[in-house]
C-alpha cells in the first residue's frame, strides 16, 4: 500500500506536545507514527489523504503550539524491512529485558524476553519515555499488583508487569490500530491477564469504576 509521510514540525517541541498532535492526527486517519529530533511524522494510506485533513481546526487552532507540515508520499514497500532499518532496533534494558521484532534473530539472551510486531504502532521500548518505564517496572516489586497501562501503544508495558507477576494488568489506548497492536503482541508473549480496552468519549466517564 502506498503511503504519505507528513513530517510535522512544532513549535513549541515538547514531549507533551508531540503526544497531543499524535493523538489529534490519530483522529484525522494518520494510523501510524514515528519521531525523530525535529519532527514527528505521521502516516496515512495515500488513499484516504487530501490537504485538506492539514487544515483541521483541531491542528489550525490548537492554544498549546503551532504546527508547520511537509509531505512525501512512501511508495509501497515491506513495511517490516522499513522499522528494522530505520526505527525497531533490538534493545536490551538495564541487562534484563530485551525487546524485539520477530524478524530479529541473532540478539542476546535476557531474563525477559518481549517480542513486539510493531505494525508501525507506537512503543518499541526506543523512545526516552517507555525505556524509562521498562527499567521502573523491572525495579518494582508487581507480585499480584493491579497494573493500569494508560496509553499502552504496543502493550509493550503491560506485557512487561504481567511477566513481573502482575495479577492483572488493564491497558488502554485511543488508537484502534494500538489497541488491536496490544491484543496481537499480549498473544504473540502467551499473556493471558490483560485486558484490552478502546477508549471512546464515553469511556472516561466510567474510568473510575474499573
Amino acid at each position: 500500500m502506498e503511503y504519505t509521510k507528513v513530517s510535522c514540525f512544532l513549535e513549541p517541541d515538547s514531549e507533551i506536545n508531540r503526544e497531543i498532535l499524535t493523538a489529534q492526527m490519530g483522529e484525522l486517519g494518520f494510523d501510524s507514527f514515528s519521531e525523530t529530533d525535529k519532527t514527528v511524522e505521521a502516516f496515512i494510506p495515500s488513499s484516504a489523504f487530501t490537504e485538506d485533513v492539514l487544515q483541521s481546526e483541531s491542528l489550525k487552532d490548537n492554544p498549546l503550539f503551532k504546527v508547520r507540515f511537509q509531505t512525501e508520499v512512501i511508495p509501497d514497500q515491506n513495511w517490516n524491512e522499513v522499522w528494522e532499518k530505520n526505527y525497531f532496533k533490538p534493545l536490551l534494558v538495564e541487562n534484563r529485558c530485551l525487546i524485539r521484532a520477530p524478524f530479529h534473530t541473532d540478539t542476546p539472551k535476557a531474563e525477559y524476553e518481549i517480542v513486539i510486531d510493531p505494525r508501525m504502532a507506537f512503543g518499541t521500548g526506543n523512545h526516552e519515555t517507555t525505556y524509562l518505564m521498562i527499567s521502573a517496572i523491572l525495579s518494582q516489586d508487581l507480585q499480584g499488583k493491579q497494573v493500569l497501562d494508560m496509553g499502552c501503544g504496543t502493550g509493550i508495558l503491560g506485557i512487561l508487569a504481567s511477566m513481573r507477576g502482575a495479577e492483572t494488568v488493564k491497558a488502554i489506548d485511543i488508537d484502534e490500530w494500538a489497541y488491536n497492536n496490544t491484543l496481537e503482541n499480549a498473544e504473540i508473549n502467551n499473556i493471558t491477564n490483560i485486558d484490552v480496552f478502546l477508549a471512546m468519549p464515553t469511556f472516561w466517564g466510567n474510568i473510575n469504576s474499573m
